[in-house]
């Protein structure tokens, strides 16, 4: 009996690794953040090179080193309070740089990685449907929305916070020192000009920048980590699912033992093929 579908001419979409690869934080859409960008070349993913992705992990590095070299002046002066203030973002600020170091060294590992688990993608949509695909595939689509939703909700406020608590209790008519509380993070910036009224617009859309840009490495490399995980931890599922459905006690038999140990050949390969991705080839 024709399925509905059949009868009326239209078959379901097939999903394709390639939809999740596509989704973009709004960072990515509005500002042009594109760290990692995939693209198919010849049928095989590629990763073009991102000058935005240098020149901010070139900013990342200079403020990490920077605050570093004030933590420690800080320290010297027994200026605990400020060593504090300015460690607590170097740790964080390293923490993201480092994200960003590891998209930026590991595309060589990251592109086999995923032309890896693009070659067994399953395009059948008999397959798909065993393999639960679509659902998975819902269900990432689904967290993304809401942590980018999240972060950009908590960044937001935390970015211009500081901006309008100026303006609050400030303003550009003063003439004392800028406080930190005025500032997005208690970075480095030598000379004094963060205390300055007249450098504080140039110093906060600095710091909204660099502020943006870090928080944006995470996000890249928490949807790539996602979507490696996800799509290993399918394959292992459905893996299990046919070992499950295997007959054993045909194995007994002498005229279906060999298509028995021919069939459990095929999922031992394929066990062996997606170990040798995930201990050999994952960066993170």
């Amino acid at each position: 009996m024709a399925t509905q579908q059949e009868v009326f001419g239209t078959r379901s979409k097939l999903c394709a690794i390639d939809d999740l690869c596509a989704i973009e934080h709004p960072y990515q859409r509005y500002l042009g953040l594109k760290y990692v960008e995939f693209k198919r070349v010849n049928g095989r993913f590629v990763i073009p090179k991102s000058n935005i992705l240098n020149f901010c992990l070139f900013l990342a590095v200079v403020d990490c080193t920077g605050n570093v070299i004030t933590t420690a002046i800080a320290i010297n002066d027994r200026d605990v309070t400020k060593a504090q203030e300015v460690f607590a973002v170097f740790a964080i600020g390293l923490v993201l740089t480092n994200r960003g170091l590891m998209l930026g060294l590991n595309r060589a590992k990251l592109l086999k990685m995923y032309n890896a688990i693009d070659r067994i993608f399953p395009r059948s949509e008999h397959l798909q449907q065993h393999m639960e695909v679509e659902k998975v595939h819902n269900y990432i689509k689904k967290r993304f929305f809401y942590f980018h939703l999240f972060l950009t909700i908590t960044a937001c406020g935390f970015i211009f916070m500081p901006f309008v608590k100026f303006m609050a209790f400030h303003g550009f008519k003063s003439d004392a020192p800028v406080g930190e509380e005025y500032h997005v993070n208690a970075s480095w910036l030598p000379f004094g000009v963060k205390d300055k009224v007249s450098t504080y617009p140039y110093i906060y859309v600095y710091e909204l920048f660099l502020a943006t840009a870090a928080s944006h490495m995470l996000v890249v490399w928490d949807q790539i980590f996602v979507i490696l995980i996800s799509q290993l931890c399918m394959y292992y599922e459905y893996l299990g699912k046919l070992l499950a459905e295997m007959n054993v006690p045909d194995a007994m038999d002498p005229t279906k033992s060999d298509a028995v140990f021919k069939q459990l050949h095929d999922y031992i390969y394929m066990h062996q093929y997606l170990n040798k991705y995930v201990f050999n080839h994952v960066f993170i």
